[in-house]
């Protein structure tokens, strides 16, 4: 398992902080936007409100997904760090394999017969 400090969950929290606040502003705005649209022209305005309903939406799906990528990621970097992983991969990629072999022609032809 892959260890982080206190320093880079901060670091990395204020960066997912930054993106959030993008996509908030953003969704807000759009929202806003949508409802005093919706006094002169309601079609317009509520397609406008569904909108900035929808990138908020996606928004936190998307943040989401970045973390637990990003977990996946630092896991599997971290992977081959302790000696246990390390013997596991050794004892794996020692293992032996049996390579097959294609018929020749004078065994397809007798085969046939």
């Amino acid at each position: 398992m892959a260890r982080v400090s206190a320093a880079e969950g901060i670091r990395y929290g204020f960066g997912l902080l930054g993106y959030l606040l993008g996509v908030f502003i953003f969704g807000l705005v759009l929202t806003i936007g949508g409802f005093v649209l919706i006094r002169n022209s309601p079609a317009i305005g509520i397609i406008v409100v569904l909108l900035g309903g929808v990138s908020l939406y996606a928004g936190i799906f998307g943040t989401t997904y970045k973390v637990i990528a990003d977990a996946v990621d630092k896991g599997n970097r971290g992977q081959g760090s302790t000696p246990t992983a390390q013997k596991t991969a050794k004892k794996q990629s020692s293992g032996t394999q049996t390579a097959t072999k294609e018929p020749s022609g004078a065994e397809t032809a007798t085969k046939q017969k």
